[in-house]
């Protein structure tokens, strides 16, 4: 009997993370920051086009779902929260900011821009 192989969840995010910023590198956004965190959240991807900032969730979801099961409201709450500190302690207040999702189904995605 063959042994399987099989990723754990992180390192499954972590795939799709870096095939996230290869999707968005051809789209012409530029990476700012990878996985900014502190105790409370986490942005899994901070990038910039034009006069943007992009904070970016990545999801992976062998089924399609709604967008509000993806990121409840409190997570939201602190992900803005995260996102203002971000642009304090690197002085990036002057950026026009939106949140978006990058989310797989397989190895089918969807970019969901402003989605919260």
């Amino acid at each position: 009997m063959l042994a399987r192989n099989y990723l754990t969840s992180y390192q499954k995010g972590i795939f799709f993370e870096y095939l996230s910023i290869l999707l968005l590198f051809f789209k012409g956004y530029k990476l700012i920051y990878r996985r900014y965190y502190d105790s409370r959240a986490e942005i899994d991807l901070i990038v910039k086009k034009g006069n943007y900032l992009i904070f970016i969730e990545v999801k992976r979801r062998r089924q399609k779902y709604y967008l509000w099961d993806l990121i409840k409201t409190q997570e939201r709450q602190r992900k803005r929260w995260l996102a203002e500190r971000f642009c304090k302690r690197y002085q990036l207040l002057k950026f026009d900011r939106r949140f978006d999702i990058i989310f797989f189904s397989g190895f089918n995605f969807t970019h969901i821009k402003n989605a919260f």
